[in-house]
Formats: C-alpha cells, structure tokens, sequence
C-alpha cells in the first residue's frame, strides 16, 4: 500500500457518540485512496469517534501568518516555537531552532513573511508531519 506521509495532520473532530455502541462494516475505516487526504475512524465501540486530516500548504501557510504576533511582517523563532507547539509538535524549540537554521536564508534571526524565507518555512513545517 503507497501513502502520502509528508504533511502534517490535526484532529478536526473528537467527541463523544453514546448512540453506537458497536463497530461493524460500514461503521467507519480507514480511508487511504489516491487523494483521500483523511482518516475517518468513525466510532470505536460506543466511544470517541475521530478523525485525521492532512493540512495542505495552503492551510499551513495562513496559520502561520497567524502568528506574527507583532504584526512586523516577519516570524521570530519564538513564534515559530509558539506554532509548532500549538500543531503539537514533539520538542517544539529544537524543530524552531531547524525552522530558522532551513528558513532564515539572510541570517538576521526572523524569517521574512513576504519572501522565500516564509516558503522556506511552510516547506519545512509540511515535511514534519506533526500529529496531534
């Protein structure tokens, strides 16, 4: 079986579902097909149902741009550490620490939200395929 592991994936739906109380054919599964992009592990015996979804660059990009905390235009590596650790990464200042070391092509310790420097960095965020 050929998957897609670059990305990164969030929970988009936890919650709690009484009213089912078994898992047979039909009640959930694993959705991997060419382009699917999801999970959907429907419900687990009367249980949390969940689900999994492959955030895009696109996605990525604009909740980056969230975090320009200071409205300066550019990220600082404790804002990028601040995003990863909200994605759920796993040591969220060592992979800031890489974000700069990948995105910070002029070495004046911020990434530039208007140029390369920012596509530097949404690159290196899909590639860590956070889950959380």
């Amino acid at each position: 079986m050929e998957r897609d592991t670059r990305g990164v994936l969030i929970c988009v739906n936890i919650g709690f579902n009484a009213g089912t109380s078994n898992v047979g054919p039909g009640a959930g599964g694993l959705n991997t097909g060419p382009g699917s992009g999801s999970i959907n592990a429907g419900s687990i015996n009367g249980g949390v149902q969940f689900g999994l979804h492959l955030m895009t660059k696109e996605e990525i990009r604009k909740y980056l741009l969230k975090w320009d905390k200071s409205g300066n235009g550019v990220l600082s590596k404790q804002e990028i550490k601040e995003a990863l650790h909200s994605l759920g990464s796993f040591f969220p200042g060592y992979r800031a620490q890489k974000a700069m070391a990948v995105a910070d092509k002029d070495r004046d310790r911020y990434v530039n939200m208007n140029n390369h420097e920012f596509e530097a960095l949404i690159d290196y965020v899909y590639d860590l395929s956070v889950i959380v």
